[in-house]
Parts: structure tokens; sequence; C-alpha cells
């Protein structure tokens, strides 16, 4: 079982290519990327991730999740998750986000998000559960997290942890840096920086292997508990190029 904090970079990440144009902020460009991912041997899903501007400053970080190969013969889910964003002085700061389960064309679970950065707020509703949240600054949606670190390494910049707002509940994520490697893909051979997420109530944890001719889009990923790898995600394809 995939810990719910963890799944801040799993469920979206794979994604297909087409070149995209450049547009809006001069430290934003807009890209895709294609991932799949693998239950032990076995591959089990494919994620469509891309960044495109919605004008007026405000950009959208997107991705649909569905299900491959074998899976995909009695399997039919698809997740799509949205963070809508602007960048300021201080960094990203997120807007909405939206989480979609949809299996056999019904909803199955929807999430939002809705930050009121004026009152210091974010609303929550999580299939019909309400409430709203205290907002400090810096604050992350889960899923926009993924482009964060990214963009801060991208930047010169080593985060020690995000503040991430995930359902009900706001929590600290801890980034450990482990070192460069060397990394081989479908998509080619990357020399990486290792980044692990770790949450302080739970076993298991997150390793990123992001690679910095690739902007630090992680080129691989693993989902790993005590003594075994649960979920690998490996790139397949992506136009995104280090500014």
């Amino acid at each position: 079982m995939i810990s719910r904090r963890l799944a801040v970079f799993l469920l979206p990440l794979l994604l297909s290519t087409a070149l995209w144009p450049m547009a809006g902020s001069a430290s934003e460009r807009a890209f895709e990327a294609e991932y799949r991912a693998f239950y032990g041997s076995m591959r089990g899903a494919t994620t469509r991730f891309w960044l495109e501007s919605a004008g007026d400053d405000e950009w959208l970080w997107q991705s649909r999740s569905e299900p491959a190969g074998m899976v995909s013969m009695f399997r039919d889910d698809i997740v799509t998750e949205r963070s809508r964003f602007r960048v300021s002085n201080e960094g990203l700061q997120p807007l909405s986000y939206r989480y979609h389960h949809q299996y056999r064309g019904d909803t199955r679970r929807e999430r939002t998000l809705n930050f009121n950065w004026n009152r210091q707020e974010v609303r929550f509703d999580d299939d019909g559960d309400t409430g709203t949240l205290p907002l400090k600054n810096g604050s992350l949606d889960r899923f926009l997290a993924q482009y964060a670190l990214m963009r801060d390494l991208a930047r010169g910049e080593r985060p020690e942890r995000y503040l991430i707002v995930y359902r009900d509940e706001a929590f600290e994520q801890d980034l450990r840096y482990q070192g460069e490697e060397r990394v081989r893909t479908r998509a080619g051979r990357f020399s990486t920086v290792k980044v692990a997420m770790e949450d302080e109530d739970s076993d298991r944890k997150l390793v990123v292997w992001m690679a910095p001719e690739l902007g630090y889009l992680p080129v691989r990923l693993e989902q790993r508990e005590p003594g075994e790898t649960t979920v690998r995600m490996e790139l397949e394809s992506t136009n995104r190029q280090m500014r």
C-alpha cells in the first residue's frame, strides 16, 4: 500500500513527447514527458505529464495516468491531477489543485484544494468532506511539489524540506541528498542527483534520480519499503531541456 504522503511523486509521473512553444515567464518553459511504471517485473501504468501556460503569469502542471501492459486487460482506471499556480518572488504559489480518479467511466474519488492567499487559508473538499486549513507562506500542494523540486535544483538551490498541503492536513516532507549516480533508462543514459523524500511517521520513502541535463526532470523513481522496492518508474521520453 503506497503511503498517501509519498504519493506526492508517484501517481502522476509518466508522459508523451510533443514540442511545446516557449511561453509566459522567462523562468518557466512548457514541456512534456512520458514514464512507465513497474510493479515488480510487470508493467503497470503510463502517465503523461505536462506544463503549460494558463495566461496572466499563471501555469498549469498536469498529469494523466492510465493502465498499460497486462494490467490494462483487467483495469480501466484513469487518474488525472492538475495544479494551477503563479510564480512570485518567494517561489511557486499554488492557486488550486484537483485530483480525479475515474473507473469504468464513473468518478471513484475526487479531491480539490483552493488556496486563498489574501485570507491565508486553504479550502479542501475530499469526496464531500470539506473544511479549511490555515495557509502558511511557502506551502505547496502535493502534486506541485514535484515541479518545485525540479525548478529549485535547476536554479542552484537545494531545499531541505517542503511544507505540503494534502487532503485535510499540512505536513513537512524532508529531502535527503544522496550523491550522484549514472542511470540507464529507455530514454537514454543520464548523470543524476539522487534524492530521498521521507516522512517522519512512515517507514516508506520515495527515491528520485534527477537529471541536470533535462532541467532536473526525474528519470527514475522508486517507492521503497524496508527490504524491498515496491514501485519503480522510468522515463521513456521528454522534450524538456536544461535552460
